[in-house]
């Protein structure tokens, strides 16, 4: 896993990045950005993994049977090779794969009309009326703060959560 850290209150702190979460795991607060916010954007989608689905299997001891869990609707499916004790095991290890699948594949990149000194570096942001493929919860990879002659602007580079 890759983390980044940061040093507050005498302490080093670790998360894991392009999670958006906080050090104790919660989600951290989504800040929605509308087109009309936008001074300009790029958007790269990545090659996609050939895997919209992954499916994980589960030994059921009382019914004596195996048992498919499924992340993702969509086909093609990957399957884990692995079998799991149980469904939340099997269900955790379906939803981590997809997500690996997913992190990082596009990147965005948004120039702000004005200054949002709230918006930092592991944050989540949130779009919701540009395009269909940009449209939704990306993780603040980077962000620069600019102070100058022309004004206030915030520049966010984000990735795919």
């Amino acid at each position: 896993m890759n983390y980044t850290f940061k040093i507050a209150a005498d302490s080093l702190i670790l998360i894991e990045k392009g999670r958006g979460k906080n050090i104790s795991g919660d989600n951290l607060p989504a800040i929605n950005i509308k087109k009309q916010n936008l001074k300009d954007f790029q958007c790269q989608i990545g090659e996609r993994s050939n895997f919209l689905s992954v499916i994980a299997k589960w030994y059921d001891k009382e019914k004596a049977v195996e048992t498919i869990i499924t992340a993702g609707a969509i086909e093609p499916s990957f399957t884990i090779k692995k079998r799991f004790s149980n469904a939340e095991t099997a269900r955790l290890a379906a939803v981590g794969k997809l997500d690996q699948f997913k992190r990082g594949k596009s990147t965005l990149s948004l120039g702000l009309a004005n200054g949002w000194p709230n918006i930092h570096a592991e944050g989540n942001i949130v779009i919701d009326d540009l395009h269909d493929e940009i449209n939704g919860k990306w993780v603040v990879k980077s962000v620069k703060h600019s102070l100058s002659n022309s004004g206030f602007t915030t520049n966010i580079d984000a990735i795919v959560t």
